[in-house]
């Protein structure tokens, strides 16, 4: 589910602010070896694993590349893979240019889940 919010300021001119809100609910692949599912799925926990690994990836990407950044002046040539998954395709636009982000992950406080959150 995606929000978008637009507002116009008057402030010395006319000026447009935006602002998108996110809803991804990636859960269900932890619960798969407790609860036998089916095949379709153990399908559906696979493509959430490889969504989360491709933004792990991007997320690993946009900060070498501000690392780089701040550290030579230049905007380095390092491909941030955008559209290697649906998730990195949508959630795009908040993760690149002149956006505050912020990911907040719903974990179990339950010592045997540990392994899940590493």
């Amino acid at each position: 589910v995606t929000l978008h919010v637009e507002r116009t300021v008057l402030d010395r001119g006319r000026r447009v602010r935006r602002a998108q809100l996110h809803a991804v609910d990636l859960a269900g692949s932890e619960r798969l070896e407790n609860t036998g599912a089916a095949e379709v799925r153990q399908r559906e926990s696979k493509e959430i694993n490889k969504s989360l690994s491709a933004l792990s990836l991007m997320i690993s990407k946009l900060a070498a590349r501000e690392q780089a950044h701040r550290v030579a002046s230049t905007s380095p040539g390092v491909h941030i893979p955008y559209r290697s998954s649906r998730l990195t395709h949508l959630l795009s636009e908040a993760l690149m240019g002149n956006c505050r982000t912020v990911l907040l992950a719903c974990v179990a406080p339950v010592v045997s889940k540990l392994t899940m959150t590493e």
